[in-house]
């Protein structure tokens, strides 16, 4: 995870997409971390007009993760499962690219006192969208993920993103846009826009373990079949404070529209920032392992007529503080939910509290891939049921293809 610290846009990809998460709650497992279309967007770059087009980049990242989840009502589970990305990005003429991301991850994870072996495992695409960058305009459009919120993608540690995975709304159709501005001096500074639908084709289905095509009887925030949803964000990025650029933030909203159900409008409200404040900034020290780094974060995001339920609310506040030397990570962090209106649901104020450490295997640079090891715990209060859940987990991913030419000539 250091790797952050020297190109932060790569390993936010490389964490949101390749270390992807599941555990197992109430017999579901938590979604896997969802990368937003601005954050792919970023790695995909503007284009290099010195490139020969069409090309191909393709990478894998695999995560192995074995949980043991103990219940304070009583029983346990343990729970062995796999979590994949395949990414493809096809750049077939200047600034313009497609980008894909299908994955393997388990869709239905053990009941409260039974235990899963690579059980409920399906396959489903996460991303599939046309994009044109330059250096100022970005646009596209087709399946994504509104950006909305950091958390999702920077919490640390094995559980950091499980309940801000609530507001990672992926799983859209529509379009997106964004405006960049700045430069060194002042750090990157983004305007991001989105209309768009819940998904109801075929790519919301999965494979081998079926979740179903969605469709209008499924119901839900969004879930309308037309464009009548929007989201808008103003991202800070490497900004400097003292000099260092070492401040990200975003503040957004999103507006998902009343279903065909009756349900209500869904309004979320979020401000989030990290800071990265290095302690060791010498060059000969970073290359030897030794550099030294602590990250705290925080954001709070609000919601008012939460899973289209009329004058239903829910508030999230996450806290995280990360601490890098050389390949090690420690950190701990925090979300507290307090929701409330939702029917059948009680009125509760749920809180996770989790700590991982992580070693990093071997740099993204040297090898051309990425790998890591992590041990870590969390202690969660959820709907009244409270659990103690130990994981190890292993990551790892490899570039199999970068820049490769097709049709030579063409």
């Amino acid at each position: 995870m250091k790797q952050f610290l020297i190109n932060p846009t790569l390993t936010l990809l490389l964490t949101v997409t390749g270390f992807a998460q599941s555990y197992e709650s109430g017999g579901r497992s938590t979604g896997r971390r969802e990368s937003s279309w601005s954050t792919i967007s970023q790695v995909m770059g503007a284009g290099e007009d010195w490139l020969k087009y069409p090309t191909f980049d393709m990478s894998y990242n695999t995560e192995f993760q074995y949980s043991y989840q103990d219940f304070g009502s009583g029983g346990s589970s343990s729970n062995f499962v796999n979590t994949s990305d395949l990414t493809t990005t096809f750049r077939f003429a200047p600034r313009l690219a497609i980008y894909s991301d299908l994955t393997l991850e388990q869709i239905n994870g053990p009941n409260p006192g039974q235990n899963s072996w690579l059980g409920g495992e399906g396959v489903s695409s996460s991303s599939l969208f046309l994009q044109y960058s330059n250096q100022v305009v970005t646009l596209g459009g087709g399946q994504f993920t509104p950006d909305f919120g950091i958390a999702n993608a920077l919490a640390p540690g094995i559980f950091g993103g499980d309940f801000v995975s609530d507001y990672s709304f992926d799983d859209q159709v529509g379009l997106f846009g964004g405006l960049q501005f700045g430069h060194e001096q002042v750090g990157e500074h983004v305007i991001n826009a989105s209309v768009f639908a819940l998904d109801r084709t075929a790519l919301s289905n999965s494979l081998f373990t079926s979740t179903g095509q969605t469709n209008a009887s499924s119901g839900g925030p969004g879930n309308t079949g037309t464009l009548d949803s929007f989201s808008l964000s103003y991202n800070g990025i490497d900004v400097p404070i003292f000099s260092m650029p070492i401040l990200q933030y975003q503040l957004g909203m999103i507006s998902q529209a009343q279903a065909e159900d009756g349900s209500g409008r869904q309004l979320g409200y979020v401000a989030g920032m990290a800071i990265t404040i290095p302690f060791n900034r010498d060059a000969l020290d970073t290359t030897a392992s030794r550099y030294t780094a602590l990250q705290p974060l925080i954001e709070y995001a609000h919601f008012d007529n939460w899973t289209g339920a009329e004058d239903a609310t829910a508030d999230f506040l996450t806290m995280g503080l990360e601490y890098f030397y050389g390949d090690w990570d420690l950190n701990v962090s925090s979300t507290l939910r307090d929701t409330s209106g939702v029917p059948e649901q009680a009125n509760e104020d749920d809180y996770l509290v989790q700590a991982t450490v992580g070693y990093q295997l071997y740099g993204y640079q040297t090898y051309g891939g990425n790998g890591q090891i992590s041990a870590g715990w969390s202690y969660s209060k959820n709907q009244g049921e409270d659990s103690n859940i130990f994981a190890v987990q292993l990551s790892l991913g490899w570039d199999i293809l970068s820049r490769f030419q097709l049709l030579e000539g063409w």
